[in-house]
């Protein structure tokens, strides 16, 4: 009785052990898998930028933040699937350069499913931002979009002020080197037009940083490559249950398809902890025949 028991949690163990490597594989799988923007509810592409050009333009103006004369710095981020991921990219590099607009950075990598993953910074002319989402969400899903207008006029005319006044102090300041005067008091000259010259570079810098992100706004985009893009239209009652039972049909796929990988990955640890379990079985089926057969010493003497 006691052999079967031990027997028997031996291979209990056993089994114990192999489920959790396999779950770990299968849930590391599954987790690189995931990027940003790669999961969450689609939206409906016909309104998304509708809807953040008005709520923008309700607080602020214009998308574009420069028909009023204010200063803005646009930002927007940008999330979305394709089954066309290279063809999708290229797309991107020509409309961006159609549009006056750059790549300032980009970053691609393949995930352990196969498919790819991209982080795009993407600067263009306010006005063209609208137009270039617009064009990329003809080409596949978007899953989410945001959008901001940061106000800098205030601090943009400030900038303006003290370059204006750092300017007249060096010309007075020029001015008063090209007279005579004592060495103590050149020299005290030259010490303050230096610090003026210091500071209106710097409240140039400033300035030109702003005129930068104010002439370019920003785009954050995530394309993640996928097999299925999730759908965007609006369904009725029967339409969304048979939606939610092709996702989960999707996900349960998936979900085997991940746990296969995770085995086939690690069948070399499988090996070596079926190996170690059977030699501990066959050690225990050993040491009690030995006991068994000493037993049976003892019981003819």
């Amino acid at each position: 009785m006691k052999r079967k028991n031990l027997l028997r949690a031996a291979v209990l163990a056993l089994a114990i052990v192999l489920l959790a490597v396999m779950l770990f594989g299968c849930s590391a799988a599954m987790e690189n898998d995931l990027a940003p923007g790669s999961r969450g509810d689609s939206v409906d592409k016909e309104n998304i930028f509708a809807d953040v050009e008005m709520s923008t333009t309700d607080q602020s103006g214009t998308a574009a933040g420069l028909q009023d004369g204010r200063k803005r710095i646009i930002t927007a981020e940008m999330s979305m699937q394709t089954k066309a991921f290279a063809e999708l990219l290229e797309s991107l590099r020509q409309e961006v350069t159609a549009l006056g607009g750059y790549i300032e950075s980009v970053s691609t990598r393949d995930r352990n499913s196969g498919l790819r993953y991209a982080e795009y910074v993407v600067r263009i002319p306010p006005e063209k931002l609208a137009a270039l989402c617009e064009g990329l969400g003809e080409q596949g899903t978007v899953t989410s979009y945001s959008e901001a207008a940061r106000d800098v006029t205030e601090s943009y005319i400030d900038t303006e002020s003290h370059i204006a006044a750092l300017k007249g102090e060096r010309d007075a300041l020029m001015a008063l080197l090209d007279k005579s005067g004592s060495l103590s008091d050149i020299l005290e000259v030259r010490s303050r037009l230096t610090e003026v010259i210091a500071e209106l570079e710097s409240y140039e810098a400033t300035l030109r940083s702003y005129d930068a992100q104010i002439a370019y706004a920003k785009l954050v985009l995530y394309v993640n490559e996928v097999e299925r893009e999730t759908p965007v239209a609006k369904l009725g009652l029967w339409g969304e249950i048979g939606s939610r039972i092709a996702e989960s049909a999707y996900e349960i796929g998936s979900f085997f398809r991940a746990l296969f990988v995770g085995i086939a990955g690690n069948i070399i640890y499988f090996a070596i902890l079926a190996a170690a379990v059977l030699a501990v079985v066959l050690v225990i089926r050993r040491s009690f025949a030995k006991r068994k057969k000493k037993q049976t010493q003892e019981t003819d003497i």
